[in-house]
């Protein structure tokens, strides 16, 4: 099993932090299911985090959901999209604040969270490093072959068994050059992240499928400026980077 374990702390006071769960709300959020298989050999990663204000986002989108179960009244559509700032650390600039997307969109919104998700992907100028469970959206494999083109290294973690599934773009984006590795073994290569250039971490629930775009309930958390946390999830791209090394090429 490999669990990412990492905190998420945010010491500054909040002069309007919103409703809170609690006094000291803990939120944890990830590619984890509370299932037998993740906590014993899936590859997975969980974020615990102590911010007010994610924690604040989250329990908000949870009771939508709750009354969505209701049948009585009609469904309401997911909040949009809203960063959560926290006090800049020296050096990050205040519009580096971390931002949450919950899918599905309302009708009238479809598109912007994945354009969203696109536009941090296009930011990256040296590295993307995508652990994806299952890649089969094609807009945003083509956002990987574009960076690629233009000379962005970019390097893909994805489960074996879901790479041969219909749709899949690993062998595509494998055929233009850009190194794709496989995890075959017997549990889920789970993550579901994306790392831009070591500064930038895009984390959830979130599969880049059509499915998990139009269809599924969802959430991403986007960090910027979150060094700890971003070189966390980086270590732990480069172990699994070498784990699935082909045997070729680790002999």
């Amino acid at each position: 099993m490999t669990l990412t374990l990492t905190t998420d702390p945010d010491p500054s006071p909040d002069p309007d932090p919103g409703p809170s769960p609690s006094p000291n709300p803990n939120q944890a959020h990830g590619s984890f299911n509370w299932s037998s298989g993740a906590a014993r050999g899936n590859h997975e990663n969980l974020i615990l985090s102590r911010c007010p204000r994610l924690a604040s986002r989250f329990a908000a989108e949870f009771e939508r959901l709750w009354l969505d179960l209701d049948p009585a009244p009609p469904p309401a559509p997911p909040p949009a999209a809203a960063a959560v700032p926290s006090a800049p650390a020296v050096g990050v600039a205040a519009a580096e604040a971390t931002e949450v997307l919950f899918f599905p969109e309302a009708r009238g919104a479809r598109g912007a969270h994945v354009a969203r998700l696109c536009g941090e992907l296009e930011a990256a100028r040296r590295t993307l490093d995508v652990a994806m469970f299952t890649l089969t959206h094609d807009g945003m494999a083509d956002v990987l072959l574009a960076q690629h083109r233009r000379g962005c290294r970019v390097r893909v973690l994805t489960d074996g068994r879901q790479a041969k599934c219909t749709g899949a773009d690993a062998q595509r984006l494998r055929e233009a050059g850009i190194a794709v590795r496989l995890d075959s073994s017997f549990y889920a290569f789970h993550h579901k992240f994306a790392i831009v250039d070591e500064r930038t971490l895009l984390n959830g629930s979130f599969n880049w499928t059509a499915q998990a775009a139009c269809g599924n309930h969802e959430s991403v958390v986007i960090f910027r400026g979150a060094g700890e946390l971003t070189a966390s999830f980086t270590a732990q791209f480069e172990r699994m980077w070498s784990l699935f090394a082909p045997a070729a090429a680790s002999g």
